[in-house]
């Protein structure tokens, strides 16, 4: 009976083990999802309030009729976003919510946004494609009304 349940014990283990290591093939990844690109930008008080006072401008993208591919709407438009915030807003601890463009869903951002943070000063936040071919460096500007 024990070697029964040993040899039972051994073959699942080796099944377990087999199965566990094949290699799935992953999925190719097309310049339509390995962008990078801000498509909107939001700010919040540390309440979880919308203190955006008027929407930001974010540089235009567009998608590109011969390639498919999104990129600006003026090459060379400078990476830059300014956001009025309502007066008397604590610019100190500020949560930002990006969202990113459709072609860039997987794109990483550095620093990570998801926490309060200063925003006294302009801070320049990075968006690198999943494939890390396309980077672009936005800076962020809060200004007071």
């Amino acid at each position: 009976m024990k070697t029964n349940f040993k040899n039972i014990f051994l073959l699942f283990l080796f099944i377990t083990i087999c199965s566990s290591c094949s290699k799935t093939p992953s999925p190719e990844i097309s310049g339509q999802t390995d962008q990078a690109f801000i498509q909107d930008i939001t700010l919040l008080d540390a309440s979880g309030k919308d203190v955006t006072a008027v929407k930001p401008v974010v540089p235009k993208t567009v998608v590109d009729l011969v390639t498919g591919l999104e990129r600006l709407d003026v090459a060379g438009t400078p990476l830059i976003i300014n956001v009025t915030v309502k007066a008397g807003t604590d610019l100190t601890n500020l949560y930002i919510r990006c969202i990113l463009s459709s072609q860039s869903k997987f794109a990483k951002v550095g620093p990570v946004m998801g926490g309060y943070t200063n925003l006294s000063s302009p801070k320049v936040y990075t968006i690198t494609s999943q494939t890390g071919k396309n980077v672009n460096a936005y800076t962020i500007k809060v200004i007071s009304q």
